[in-house]
């Protein structure tokens, strides 16, 4: 059987191949036949930009092999920028220019980080760049208003599409696989196809599980926040009784002072004129009246 590979890296393969995936999409957009776009249209870079965005996590040598071929630099750039890509795509080329950032440990000052970020600066703008994280996090997001219920209704959706998508492309790659060996002489065995079919199967089962556990915790993040604004909410009502009986203490005693206040005069005015002193308990009754209607009046 003949070689399938020459001597190039496979990193540096995985990038022809995310290329040339970009450009039949592109393509596709440009004749504006969106009936056309298949499942590889929307699934294929992200499955080949996260095994890179894994290979280059906390490993200068493959952030050094990456940045080796200076196109790779132009191309993630472009892809970042590209508003005919999914937001998926954008995030995860985002991520890998990040690794090219904090994970470079190059001395020559074409590949080293202060490069990229300048490219990234010239090509983007680092506040643009930036957002390009808020919008990979904010696609699986809660929405404003959005229920609990429907939240996790459209979570399952997106999770059980993803699952099929990648089922549908595992099974391409087997048939793709068997078809080079019978090109190549030799046959598939029985048994090779039932590990083959139990291999997808398990990847299928385990990507399930892991969606399945991030749905649960956001689920438990959504109730804790849940308590907490119910908590604050029984903190602002108890607030709003504290104050409400602070103001009826003022108000009474506000009261209490206006009829000090008329007895004095009273007395006062009694005095300068030399009449009696006068009676108290009829001074205190009406002093009773004056003040509610000045606080109404007020």
């Amino acid at each position: 059987m003949s070689s399938l590979g020459g001597s190039e890296p496979l990193m540096h393969l995985l990038v022809k191949y995310l290329v040339l995936a970009s450009s039949l999409r592109k393509k596709e957009n440009d004749h504006k036949n969106r009936n056309s776009s298949s499942i590889e249209d929307s699934f294929i870079q992200p499955m080949i930009l996260q095994p890179l965005v894994t290979w280059l996590a906390d490993c200068p040598k493959a952030v050094y092999s990456f940045l080796d071929s200076r196109p790779h630099l132009t191309f993630l750039l472009e892809l970042v920028s590209s508003p005919s890509v999914t937001v998926c795509v954008r995030g995860l080329a985002a991520v890998l220019l990040g690794e090219c950032v904090i994970y470079n440990k190059s001395g020559d000052n074409a590949k080293d980080s202060f490069m990229v970020v300048d490219a990234i600066s010239q090509k983007i703008g680092l506040t643009s760049y930036l957002l390009k994280f808020d919008e990979m996090q904010k696609k699986l997001e809660q929405k404003t208003g959005e229920s609990d219920g429907v939240y996790i209704k459209r979570l399952k959706s997106f999770v059980e599409k993803q699952c099929i998508e990648m089922q549908d492309l595992l099974g391409r790659n087997a048939t793709l696989a068997e078809e080079l060996m019978k090109a190549g002489g030799g046959g598939s065995s029985e048994p090779d196809q039932r590990a083959s079919n139990g291999g997808r199967e398990r990847v299928h089962t385990e990507t399930l599980r892991r969606d399945l556990q991030e749905a649960m915790q956001r689920i438990e993040m959504l109730k804790s926040e849940k308590i907490k604004i119910e908590a604050d909410a029984s903190m602002y009502s108890n607030l709003a009784s504290e104050v409400e009986a602070d103001l009826k203490s003022l108000s009474d005693a506000y009261n209490s002072l206006e009829q000090a206040n008329f007895r004095l005069e009273s007395e006062v005015n009694a005095l300068r004129k030399g009449e009696p002193y006068p009676d108290i308990e009829a001074l205190e009754a009406e002093a009773r009246k004056k003040p509610r209607s000045r606080v109404r009046q007020n």
